[in-house]
C-alpha cells in the first residue's frame, strides 16, 4: 500500500518515508527494512516507466533537487525556506481556514492568526501524544512541511494535503486551551463559527462566478480554438506557454514559448524556430517557483506582449471573455 501511494503525489512519498523513519527511530531496523523493500518492489517498475517515458524517475525528486544543481543551492536553501514559509502560513492559516477581508492594517491580523493556528497545531500535537504509532503524525507533518519548504516551486494546491491532518490537531490544541480557560466547548465553537462566517462571502463569490460569471479563468477558449481550426494550416507553428494542451485541443505543431528577457533574443528565436504564430493566455493559474526563473515558470504577460509589439509581428486575434490573444510572426 505504501509504494502505491507514491505514485500518487507527494504526500505519499512523504508518507512512506514517515513510517520507515519511525521504524528506524524505535529501532526496529528488520521492519524497517522490510518496509522500505515492499515498497521497492512496487515502486520501482512505476519508477521505471517513468524514466522510460520522461527521463525522471520521479517528477516530485526532480523537481525537489533541480535547486541543488547550481552552484549557490547552499545559499538558496534558506531564501527559499523563508519564501516558502510567508507563503504556505497564510496560505494554510489565513486564505484557507480564516479567510480575513483584505485592508489597511489587516496585515497584522492575518499574520496574528498564522501563529495562533501554529501554536494551535502544536498544542494539538501534545495532546494527540508522541508514542508508539501516534508519533508517525507528527513525524508525516515533518517531512511533508521539510519537502515542501524546501521545493522551489508553490502552489496553493499543497496545503489541501495537509487540512486533513492539520484541522483536527487545530482543533484539539483549540479543545485544550478551551478546556483550561474553563469555556465550556464555547472557544471551539465561537473559532468554527468564526471561521465558516469569514468563508461566506469568498464561497459565495466563487459559486456566482462559476454559474454566472465568465472570466479568462473559468471561460473555455472555446472562440479561440475555433480561429485557430479556420485560419491556420495543420503545417503551421505555433508558440505557446502550454504548448502539449494547444496542441491536443488544436491539432496543431506547437512548441513552448522560451523563458528569455531580452526582446530581441526572443523575435530570433522566433524566426529561428520557424514560429507561424504565438498564442498568449492567462497564466493565473500556472504553478510558479519563488524565483520566477525555473522552466515552470511562464513568461509574465506583461513582458510577453512587449516583446510580441511591432513589425513584422501582427495582433490576428483577441478576445478579452477568454482572455486570449494570437500574433502571426510571418
Amino acid at each position: 500500500c505504501m509504494a502505491c501511494v507514491t505514485a500518487l503525489a507527494s504526500w505519499g512519498a512523504a508518507l512512506v518515508l514517515a513510517v520507515i523513519l519511525c521504524l528506524l527511530g524505535e529501532k526496529r531496523w528488520r521492519a524497517a527494512a522490510w518496509a522500505a523493500a515492499g515498497a521497492a518492489v512496487v515502486a520501482v517498475p512505476w519508477l521505471a516507466r517513468n524514466y522510460i517515458v520522461s527521463g525522471v524517475f520521479l517528477s516530485h525528486a526532480a523537481e525537489l533537487a533541480e535547486p541543488w544543481r547550481k552552484s549557490s543551492a547552499l545559499a538558496g536553501l534558506s531564501a527559499r525556506v523563508v519564501r516558502n514559509s510567508a507563503y504556505y502560513g497564510p496560505e494554510l492559516f489565513w486564505r484557507t481556514m480564516f479567510r480575513w477581508p483584505e485592508g489597511p492594517g489587516m496585515a497584522l491580523l492575518k499574520w496574528l492568526t498564522v501563529l495562533l493556528g501554529l501554536a494551535a497545531v502544536g498544542a494539538g500535537l501534545r495532546e494527540w501524544g508522541l508514542r508508539g504509532w501516534r508519533k508517525l503524525l507528527a513525524v508525516y507533518l515533518l517531512v511533508y512541511a521539510a519537502l515542501h519548504l524546501e521545493l522551489h516551486l508553490q502552489s496553493g494546491r499543497y496545503v489541501f494535503t495537509a487540512l486533513p491532518m492539520v484541522v483536527p490537531l487545530l482543533l484539539l490544541g483549540a479543545a485544550a486551551a478551551d478546556r483550561r480557560l474553563g469555556l465550556k466547548g464555547k472557544g471551539v465553537l465561537g473559532m468554527c463559527a468564526v471561521s465558516l462566517a469569514l468563508s461566506l462571502a469568498p464561497v459565495f463569490h466563487v459559486v456566482r462566478t462559476s454559474l454566472w460569471g465568465r472570466t479568462p479563468i473559468n471561460t473555455p477558449a472555446q472562440k479561440t480554438l475555433a480561429w485557430i481550426r479556420e485560419n491556420s494550416s495543420p503545417l503551421d507553428l505555433f508558440a505557446a506557454d502550454l504548448d502539449g494542451r494547444l496542441y491536443l485541443l488544436a491539432d496543431r505543431q506547437t512548441v513552448r514559448l522560451p523563458k528569455v528577457r531580452d526582446p530581441q533574443a526572443f523575435r530570433s528565436w522566433l524566426l529561428s524556430a520557424g514560429v507561424d504564430y504565438v498564442l498568449v493566455e492567462p497564466t493565473d493559474y500556472f504553478m510558479t517557483t519563488v524565483s520566477g526563473l525555473s522552466a515552470h515558470d511562464p513568461i509574465p504577460l506583461a513582458r510577453l506582449k512587449g516583446f510580441l509589439a511591432g513589425d513584422p509581428i501582427r495582433l490576428m486575434f483577441q478576445d478579452r471573455e477568454e482572455g486570449t490573444e494570437i500574433y502571426q510572426v510571418r
